[in-house]
């Protein structure tokens, strides 16, 4: 295909899609595509017959994974707004979304029982869902874009709510009782989370959570064992660190070098934590490739203790909410 590609070759011509599309796949590593392309097993289905053989099973179409594909305003482009409202199916919808926008890989959730039957208990099972932040608020992106369609979040009801969920996870329906919220439905605030999450600003959380405040070096832990053995695993290993947040009931990535940090921090202190990584990472034995850059060893040292700054000033209490990390003397 990349010959052929590469010979501009009149198939391509005709489709320039497929040139994308042959770029995209070359990019991707060989065991992926042996594992996705190259098996017996391989044929693509439509949505219709996918749900009709997961309906036979008696499995009942609930969305799709990536979220903001289940809301019209940011699917399809505002000129097909009105003709999209008007389709009386879900699989209408889906089967003329993937048409237009030329969709070749579908992430879609599917659940034993009855589907939601009416807007009051659509409406009361989103008010009971929990939401929080893995982000500070000043790290939010304030306009994303859903392919055709950008959204800013600034402004209100976006405000209010990420003022107070960034803060803590809340419950949806709790939000009404907040001084600037309390005069919006409870229809916008669950309208208004869903945009959110559809761009990644807020996600469903396990739990209730709440803010918490720091004041100088406090003595903090690691909250699991699993988050330490993967630091001490793949610290050295992977750019990026997955880290259990529990109290989120999902994971959160840290670089390599500030989650070696953090649990030096843990077992060092403060104030040792920058001797012990620069000697892990081999800043004792010369210079160090950090960022592409090789440093000596006092620019190690130096870029460390930016990286502790940063950690004990923007991200502890984050970390600690989600409990990533707690604080020593907890039970």
């Amino acid at each position: 295909m990349t010959k052929l590609k590469n010979a501009e070759a009149k198939y391509f011509r005709d489709n320039p899609a497929l040139t994308e599309a042959v770029e995209q796949l070359e990019k991707l590593d060989i065991r992926y595509m042996a594992h996705e392309y190259f098996n017996e097993n391989l044929r693509a289905f439509h949505f219709a017959e996918v749900r009709q053989a997961m309906e036979q099973g008696g499995l009942k179409f609930a969305g799709c994974a990536t979220l903001f594909l289940n809301m019209v305003d940011l699917a399809v482009p505002p000129a097909l707004y009105e003709e999209f409202r008007d389709m009386t199916s879900r699989a209408e919808l889906e089967a003329k979304r993937d048409f237009i926008r030329n969709e070749t890989f579908r992430r879609d959730v599917w659940v034993k029982g009855e589907p939601i039957k009416t807007e009051d208990e659509w409406l009361s099972i989103n008010e009971n869902l929990i939401f929080g932040s893995l982000i500070n608020r000043t790290d939010m992106d304030k306009d994303v874009a859903f392919g055709d369609v950008q959204v800013s979040y600034e402004g209100e009801p976006f405000d209010s709510i990420l003022d107070i969920i960034t803060a803590g996870a809340k419950k949806i329906g709790t939000l009404g009782d907040t001084p600037g919220l309390d005069s919006i439905s409870t229809a916008t605030r669950v309208d208004a989370a869903r945009l959110l999450s559809a761009g990644g600003e807020i996600i469903a959380f396990s739990e209730e959570t709440e803010a918490v405040a720091i004041s100088g070096k406090p003595k903090i832990k690691i909250g699991t064992a699993f988050n330490r053995g993967m630091v001490k695993e793949f610290g050295m290993v992977l750019p990026r660190i997955p880290l259990a947040a529990p109290n989120a009931g999902t994971a959160i990535e840290l670089s390599n070098i500030d989650a070696m940090l953090l649990l030096a921090i843990c077992e060092k202190g403060w104030d040792g934590a920058v001797k012990l990584v620069t000697k892990l990472i081999g800043g004792d034995d010369g210079e160090v490739i950090l960022g592409g850059r090789s440093l000596s060893r006092k620019e190690v040292q130096g870029h460390l203790s930016e990286r502790v700054m940063h950690i004990r000033t923007k991200q502890l209490a984050k970390l600690l909410e989600l409990g990533v990390v707690i604080f020593a003397d907890a039970d």
